[in-house]
């Protein structure tokens, strides 16, 4: 199951998001966000793996269901 990692968005700057992880921050490009993310707002993160038989949108697509259906997605 694709549990999506709901993370702070400490800061948007012109291409990229940075948000908190734990106690690190980490810069992602602004493209792979989808929306308009705000400082203080919170995005969910889906990991795939490149060796993972679902693609990337069949990864999101089971993540955003759970999300829909309210499976609680774990926070840091």
């Amino acid at each position: 199951m694709h549990i999506p990692l709901k993370v702070a968005v400490e800061r948007v700057l012109d291409d990229v998001v940075e948000v908190l992880i734990g106690d690190k921050t980490i810069t992602l490009p602004l493209s792979c966000i989808a929306g308009k993310p705000t400082p203080g707002s919170e995005i969910a993160l889906v990991g795939v793996s490149t060796s993972d038989k679902l693609s990337e949108a069949d990864a999101l697509a089971h993540a955003m269901l759970n999300e829909l259906l309210g499976h609680e997605s774990p926070s840091i």
